[in-house]
Protein backbone atom coordinates (compact mmCIF):
# COMPACT_ATOMS: atom_id res chain seq x y z
CA UNK A 1 0.00 0.00 0.00
CA UNK A 2 1.14 3.62 -0.68
CA UNK A 3 -0.08 6.85 0.59
CA UNK A 4 -1.77 9.60 -1.37
CA UNK A 5 -0.17 13.15 -0.75
CA UNK A 6 -2.33 16.34 -2.33
CA UNK A 7 -2.90 19.71 -1.48
CA UNK A 8 -6.75 20.76 -0.17
CA UNK A 9 -7.07 24.64 0.26
CA UNK A 10 -3.28 24.85 -0.30
CA UNK A 11 -2.50 22.65 2.34
CA UNK A 12 -0.48 19.59 1.82
CA UNK A 13 -2.20 16.41 2.94
CA UNK A 14 -1.20 12.76 3.26
CA UNK A 15 -4.02 10.17 2.91
CA UNK A 16 -2.91 6.76 3.72
CA UNK A 17 -4.38 3.91 1.89
CA UNK A 18 -6.43 2.09 3.64
CA UNK A 19 -7.62 -1.30 1.22
CA UNK A 20 -8.81 -1.84 -2.24
CA UNK A 21 -11.66 -0.84 -4.11
CA UNK A 22 -13.74 -3.46 -5.73
CA UNK A 23 -12.46 -2.15 -9.10
CA UNK A 24 -9.25 -2.95 -7.74
CA UNK A 25 -8.58 1.52 -7.38
CA UNK A 26 -6.71 2.39 -4.06
CA UNK A 27 -9.01 2.95 -1.29
CA UNK A 28 -7.56 5.98 0.93
CA UNK A 29 -7.87 7.30 4.56
CA UNK A 30 -11.31 7.63 6.92
CA UNK A 31 -12.29 10.50 8.76
CA UNK A 32 -10.31 13.72 7.61
CA UNK A 33 -10.12 17.40 9.24
CA UNK A 34 -11.60 19.57 6.52
CA UNK A 35 -11.52 23.71 5.99
CA UNK A 36 -13.13 25.41 8.72
CA UNK A 37 -12.58 22.35 11.38
CA UNK A 38 -15.19 20.67 10.19
CA UNK A 39 -14.87 16.73 10.25
CA UNK A 40 -15.94 14.27 7.66
CA UNK A 41 -15.81 10.69 6.94
CA UNK A 42 -14.58 9.83 3.38
CA UNK A 43 -16.14 6.16 1.42
CA UNK A 44 -15.15 4.67 -1.35
CA UNK A 45 -12.55 7.22 -1.82
CA UNK A 46 -10.08 6.37 -4.84
CA UNK A 47 -7.62 7.47 -7.22
CA UNK A 48 -8.74 7.92 -10.99
CA UNK A 49 -6.12 9.63 -13.26
CA UNK A 50 -3.81 10.56 -10.21
CA UNK A 51 -6.56 12.39 -8.68
CA UNK A 52 -8.40 11.73 -5.23
CA UNK A 53 -12.33 11.55 -5.60
CA UNK A 54 -14.06 11.82 -2.35
CA UNK A 55 -17.45 11.05 -1.83
CA UNK A 56 -18.55 12.68 1.66
CA UNK A 57 -20.66 11.60 4.08
CA UNK A 58 -21.88 13.05 7.44
CA UNK A 59 -20.08 12.44 10.71
CA UNK A 60 -22.02 10.12 12.99
CA UNK A 61 -25.14 11.22 14.00
CA UNK A 62 -24.41 9.64 17.29
CA UNK A 63 -20.73 10.77 17.60
CA UNK A 64 -20.05 13.45 20.53
CA UNK A 65 -17.20 16.34 19.70
CA UNK A 66 -15.69 17.57 22.51
CA UNK A 67 -13.30 20.77 23.36
CA UNK A 68 -10.47 19.82 25.95
CA UNK A 69 -8.44 22.88 25.21
CA UNK A 70 -10.19 26.27 23.72
CA UNK A 71 -7.36 29.32 22.17
CA UNK A 72 -5.38 28.29 25.55
CA UNK A 73 -2.32 30.24 25.55
CA UNK A 74 -0.65 28.82 28.84
CA UNK A 75 0.43 25.42 30.11
CA UNK A 76 -2.52 23.49 31.46
CA UNK A 77 -3.99 19.97 31.93
CA UNK A 78 -7.31 21.18 30.15
CA UNK A 79 -10.63 19.27 30.35
CA UNK A 80 -10.91 15.65 30.46
CA UNK A 81 -12.84 13.63 27.60
CA UNK A 82 -14.30 10.32 28.83
CA UNK A 83 -13.71 7.22 26.55
CA UNK A 84 -15.29 4.60 27.94
CA UNK A 85 -18.09 2.98 25.46
CA UNK A 86 -16.42 4.15 22.69
CA UNK A 87 -15.10 2.34 19.73
CA UNK A 88 -13.00 4.80 18.27
CA UNK A 89 -11.33 8.40 18.98
CA UNK A 90 -10.32 11.31 16.82
CA UNK A 91 -8.39 14.39 18.33
CA UNK A 92 -7.27 17.14 15.95
CA UNK A 93 -4.48 19.50 17.86
CA UNK A 94 -4.73 23.12 16.65
CA UNK A 95 -1.28 25.19 17.40
CA UNK A 96 -1.31 28.52 16.01
CA UNK A 97 2.93 28.80 16.74
CA UNK A 98 5.46 27.06 18.96
CA UNK A 99 3.80 24.46 22.04
CA UNK A 100 4.16 21.05 22.93
CA UNK A 101 0.81 19.00 23.49
CA UNK A 102 0.84 15.57 25.04
CA UNK A 103 -1.27 12.64 25.42
CA UNK A 104 -2.35 11.48 28.47
CA UNK A 105 -4.30 8.64 29.37
CA UNK A 106 -6.16 7.05 32.48
CA UNK A 107 -8.13 4.29 34.01
CA UNK A 108 -8.91 5.51 36.76
CA UNK A 109 -9.56 9.06 36.36
CA UNK A 110 -7.11 10.87 36.67
CA UNK A 111 -5.52 9.84 39.86
CA UNK A 112 -2.52 8.24 37.71
CA UNK A 113 -2.17 9.28 34.13
CA UNK A 114 -0.06 7.47 31.79
CA UNK A 115 1.28 9.39 28.31
CA UNK A 116 -0.38 7.54 25.66
CA UNK A 117 0.66 7.56 21.70
CA UNK A 118 -1.56 8.15 18.92
CA UNK A 119 -1.66 7.60 15.38
CA UNK A 120 -0.95 10.68 13.21
CA UNK A 121 -3.59 10.44 10.53
CA UNK A 122 -1.94 10.54 7.21
CA UNK A 123 1.56 9.03 8.16
CA UNK A 124 0.12 6.45 11.17
CA UNK A 125 3.32 7.75 12.80
CA UNK A 126 2.47 7.46 16.75
CA UNK A 127 3.45 10.20 18.88
CA UNK A 128 3.38 10.88 22.38
CA UNK A 129 3.30 14.73 21.98
CA UNK A 130 2.33 17.02 19.14
CA UNK A 131 4.16 20.06 18.51
CA UNK A 132 2.39 20.93 15.02
CA UNK A 133 -1.36 21.38 14.20
CA UNK A 134 -2.64 17.74 13.10
CA UNK A 135 -5.31 15.29 13.74
CA UNK A 136 -4.76 11.94 15.26
CA UNK A 137 -6.34 8.88 16.28
CA UNK A 138 -6.60 6.13 19.18
CA UNK A 139 -5.68 2.62 17.52
CA UNK A 140 -8.12 0.47 17.71
CA UNK A 141 -9.44 -0.80 21.36
CA UNK A 142 -7.38 1.85 22.91
CA UNK A 143 -10.90 4.17 23.97
CA UNK A 144 -10.85 3.03 27.22
CA UNK A 145 -9.89 5.50 30.24
CA UNK A 146 -10.31 9.20 30.42
CA UNK A 147 -8.21 11.16 28.05
CA UNK A 148 -6.60 14.85 28.33
CA UNK A 149 -4.34 16.56 26.03
CA UNK A 150 -1.78 18.37 28.37
CA UNK A 151 -0.45 21.67 27.18
CA UNK A 152 2.79 20.67 28.76
CA UNK A 153 5.19 23.57 26.95
CA UNK A 154 4.11 27.16 25.45
CA UNK A 155 6.21 29.74 24.14
CA UNK A 156 3.76 31.51 21.76
CA UNK A 157 0.41 31.51 19.93
CA UNK A 158 -2.89 29.78 20.88
CA UNK A 159 -3.89 25.65 21.29
CA UNK A 160 -6.94 24.28 20.67
CA UNK A 161 -7.91 20.23 21.18
CA UNK A 162 -10.84 19.08 20.06
CA UNK A 163 -12.11 15.45 20.22
CA UNK A 164 -14.52 13.17 18.69
CA UNK A 165 -15.53 10.36 19.70
CA UNK A 166 -17.66 7.47 18.02
CA UNK A 167 -19.67 4.58 19.47
CA UNK A 168 -19.33 2.30 16.71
Amino acid sequence: MADKELEIAGVMRVFPEVGTAENGRPLYAEGVSLAGGTSSGIAGTEVTNDRLRFEFKPVDADSILEILQDAVVATGNGATCDLKGFARAHVDVRISATATVTFELSIDDQTTVYTVGLAAAGTGTVATTATASGLFYFPPNVTTGTFRARVSAFTSGTISVLVRKHPR
